[in-house]
């Protein structure tokens, strides 16, 4: 492998360690914030102040509930699925490439990609039905965006079988030798 190569691999692992660490102070923040908040009354506000809700049937307490609960485990999704990428692009950078570890590592990003996109999709049509209007949020909430990321998990679903085939490849080569 080149060295530029190797430059921007590292790169890479770096951006993802970087993206990682943001995620998890801002999910620590959330909830510092939480617990030090003068009222739970005044943190409803905040909360509600980002969000339009006047023709939802359900209450501001659940809506915020099932705001806070939904963006921590997408939170704790994304950072699992920056995990496997840096860790694959790390193993790729140190010439590992049809090993079973990076085949757990893409069928984790696979799993943790797959559970982020069916949250999206589950929060666009629970936000749709109950008249649940983020405004911070931009086209996430268009359930027309969604397929997006059902793409992007069939595409890491054919990078996994190709992994598969390529380890039973190399053990079938590897016997034969």
């Amino acid at each position: 492998m080149k060295k530029y190569e190797r430059f921007i691999l590292g790169l890479l692992a770096f951006v993802c360690l970087i993206l990682q660490v943001t995620f998890g102070i801002s999910l620590a923040i959330m909830f510092i914030n939480a617990l030090f908040s003068g009222s739970r009354q005044e943190l409803s506000q905040v909360l509600l102040s980002s969000m339009e809700i006047t023709h939802s049937p359900l209450s501001s307490t659940f809506i915020i509930f099932y705001v806070v609960v939904f963006s921590v485990v997408s939170v704790i999704l994304m950072i699992s699925y920056l995990n496997c990428i840096r860790n694959l692009l790390q193993n790729i950078n140190e010439d590992i490439y049809f090993e079973e570890r990076n085949l757990n590592l893409i069928k984790k990003t696979f799993i943790y990609y797959g559970a982020a996109t069916l949250l999206d999709i589950s929060g666009s049509i629970i936000n749709n039905l109950y008249h649940i209007n983020l405004l911070n949020q931009g086209p996430s909430n268009n359930i027309f965006y969604l397929p997006k990321g059902a793409l992007m998990v069939l595409g890491i679903y054919v990078i996994y079988m190709v992994f598969k085939q390529g380890i039973r490849l190399k053990k079938e080569s590897d016997a034969f030798v």
